[in-house]
This record gives structure tokens, C-alpha cells and sequence, in this order.
């Protein structure tokens, strides 16, 4: 089980809510009008801190296989890419996914 920063924050608020959210997701109410603003409102801010910092690649994101976002990662910061959207690192069990790494 990967613990991604989200999962660690709705732990540290609610133990319960974490392992509902990875073993029993079919018991949890879907995201209502509120929360789905506030993920196209992330999306948005993505979109904009692409444009600020230009020329980057984004890791697609694949929930599947956060190996092969990890391997993304390394290869083009390997290949001294300066601008590198979604970065994705794995250490420990720890997920986390970097909005722009230079």
C-alpha cells in the first residue's frame, strides 16, 4: 500500500477514514458538488503552473503503476530536463507526486 499525502493528511484526521478509503471504498459517499469544484480548481492551477514555468513534461498520471511514473521521473531527470510536471517519488511506502520539480 502505497500512503500518497492526501491518504497521510485524512489519516492523521481520521485513522478510520484512511483504511475505509483503501479497503471498503464502496461504503464512502461520492465526492459532492463542493468537492469536485475543488478538483477542477487543482486541475486549473496545474494548467497555470505550466504555463509559468514552460518547456517541462508532465508524468502521466497512472494510479495502476506509480513504479512507472517513478521510472518517468528518474529518466528525465537523468536527462537534466529542467521542468518536470507531476515528478513522482516513492520511498518507503511514501507516494509523493511533485505539482513542478526543477
Amino acid at each position: 500500500m502505497n500512503l500518497s499525502k492526501s491518504l497521510y493528511t485524512k489519516a492523521i484526521q481520521c485513522p478510520k477514514a484512511l483504511w475505509l478509503k483503501k479497503y471498503k471504498i464502496d461504503v464512502l459517499t461520492p465526492p459532492n458538488a463542493i468537492a469536485l469544484a475543488r478538483f477542477e480548481t487543482g486541475n486549473i492551477v496545474g494548467e497555470l503552473a505550466c504555463k509559468l514555468f514552460p518547456n517541462g513534461r508532465e508524468v502521466i498520471y497512472n494510479p495502476d503503476d506509480f513504479n512507472a511514473m517513478v521510472e518517468t521521473t528518474k529518466e528525465w531527470m537523468d536527462e537534466g530536463l529542467e521542468y518536470i510536471y507531476e515528478a513522482t517519488f516513492l520511498y518507503e511506502g511514501i507516494l509523493v507526486l511533485v505539482d513542478v520539480l526543477k
